[in-house]
């Protein structure tokens, strides 16, 4: 590691001064090291907005599966603040952060896995279909709804036997799959809704 890229490290994680740890988060992303990543992240919970925003642009300028695994602990984050900046750099790594956001939809937290699967709904690629099927059957409703919206998002042909399911299963989720099926613009989703 560079000294130059040591002294910013050390002004974003320790300096007093917040304008000092914004423009050593603003520096540091030049940087890739895994160090500059980890430090960026936990700049993500600075008491100073300047910093979280500055650490959030130098995160998204550097990119990559690194990013995504250094950030997404924050989807479980008690701070709402943290844990909005973290699935909003998610959701603009995209298909990158995938693999990361999985694990996820397996919490405990019923909030948590509705937290991972808006986030991959937004992100709108097919790719985590199989991973998001069984939380059709989640024990919570609001993770349940939200995994329909995903499934339309992503525009999921895969999915419509599990939505009609869905929808023959569960009156709540009715609107919802009605909704994700016009999405998805399948014909044997228009012919399952008109039946």
């Amino acid at each position: 590691m560079i000294p130059e890229t040591r002294k910013q490290l050390a002004a974003l994680l320790a300096d007093e001064d917040p304008d000092v740890r914004r423009r050593a988060a603003e520096d540091l992303s030049r940087c890739t090291g895994l160090a500059a990543v980890a430090a960026l992240a936990a700049a993500l919970e600075d008491e100073s907005k300047g910093v979280r925003d500055a650490a959030a642009r130098s995160l998204q300028t550097i990119g990559g599966m690194n990013v995504a695994r250094a950030i997404v602990e924050y989807l479980d984050a008690k701070n709402i603040v943290t844990r909005n900046l973290a699935s909003e750099l998610l959701m603009k790594l995209g298909s990158t952060s995938i693999p990361a956001i999985l694990p996820y939809l397996e919490h405990p937290s019923q909030d948590t896995r509705k937290f991972a699967v808006d986030i991959l709904g937004l992100i709108g690629n097919e790719e985590p279909t199989q991973h998001l099927l069984p939380l059709l059957v989640d024990t919570d409703e609001n993770v349940v709804v939200s995994t329909v919206e995903a499934l339309g998002n992503m525009k999921s042909v895969r999915s419509l036997p599990f939505l009609f399911e869905a929808y023959d299963r569960d009156d709540y989720t009715r609107p919802a799959v009605a909704e994700a099926l016009g999405k998805i613009g399948d014909p044997s989703a228009s012919g399952f809704l008109m039946d």
